[in-house]
């Protein structure tokens, strides 16, 4: 899934949207924010594994309609 301005964007299992930040250690890791404008939500997924580890947590709760999709991934 792809955001208005052509980002990848990538759900966890409570339903937080990330979008794409940069990829790090040479394209292995691919770094995520949290897609609401002024949250510290981070996430980190690992290519080979496709595991998103959430790293910093966020400042709301998450929406009320769960968003389901293929590209949804575990929460560690």
């Amino acid at each position: 899934m792809t955001s208005q301005k052509g980002r990848s964007l990538i759900y966890d299992s409570d339903g937080f949207e990330y979008r794409k930040d940069k990829a790090l250690k040479c394209g292995v890791l691919l770094s995520y924010r949290c897609s609401k404008a002024k949250c510290y939500g981070r996430a980190y997924q690992n290519k080979a594994t496709g595991i998103l580890t959430v790293t910093k947590n966020h400042d709301h709760l998450p929406p009320e309609s769960q968003k389901t999709d293929s590209n949804c991934v575990r929460r560690c």
